[in-house]
């Protein structure tokens, strides 16, 4: 038996009721799942950034040149990080890559920064210790920085500090790094050994669809 028409009439104010009290709801969900989309994006394709500049550190590739950065850079495109209508790094942009080479300073480290060294690693300062023995930082410098540590000693054209200041110079070493080979909590090394690690912080404000969703900030951290 048919409805009289003003139930119908009552049945559609009632839908364009509950539209109306569902749709900031809605909206909230549709904003949030953006944001958190887009910023799980933009972390992909910074952590392949960061793993492209830390096999061309391994392979040697000198990234305190021009023409390298570029190279890195190039793979970074919509990430805010390069100077707009080319691929040179933006010291005002919205990212920066930090690479460093770490040392736990042993014997051939104090041999070479401290040529009358006597074997004693208590006459090396920094034997057993990290110690960070190259710094290249990529785009935007003056808002982030490394969170191990900066070296205070002269950096070289390339970065690297001198044989003298990786064994004796305390306040190049760096933080973070464990003494303990069961620490499962930090990275451990040998002493002789190296690591290089890369850090790559990134500004995705601009992903901030409501002034109380707050996409955050990227940071992202790999050894190699």
């Amino acid at each position: 038996m048919p409805f009289p028409v003003t139930r119908k009439k009552n049945q559609r104010g009632t839908v364009i009721t509950e539209f109306v009290l569902v749709t900031p709801f809605l909206m909230l969900l549709l904003a949030g799942a953006f944001t958190l989309g887009m910023s799980l994006n933009r972390s992909i394709q910074a952590s392949n950034v960061l793993r492209n500049a830390n096999v061309l550190m391994t392979r040697k590739v000198d990234l305190s040149k021009s023409e390298n950065q570029r190279m890195l850079i190039r793979s970074s495109l919509g990430l805010g990080m390069n100077i707009s209508g080319g691929f040179l790094p933006d010291p005002n942009g919205k990212g920066v890559v930090i690479l460093s080479k770490v040392i736990r300073v042993g014997p051939v480290e104090c041999a070479l920064g401290i040529p009358s060294w006597n074997s004693n690693p208590s006459s090396c300062p920094n034997y057993g210790e990290y110690v960070i023995a190259q710094r290249i930082a990529i785009g935007n410098t003056s808002r982030w920085s490394s969170g191990i540590g900066n070296p205070s000693g002269a950096l070289a054209a390339n970065g690297e500090l001198s044989d003298s200041d990786v064994a004796n110079n305390s306040s190049n070493r760096a933080t973070g790094f464990s003494k303990v080979e069961a620490d499962e909590k930090a990275v451990y090394l040998e002493v002789g050994q190296l690591t290089y690690m890369g850090e790559l912080f990134l500004d995705v404000s601009d992903l901030n669809m409501l002034p109380w969703l707050a996409a955050p900030n990227i940071n992202i951290r790999n050894f190699s």
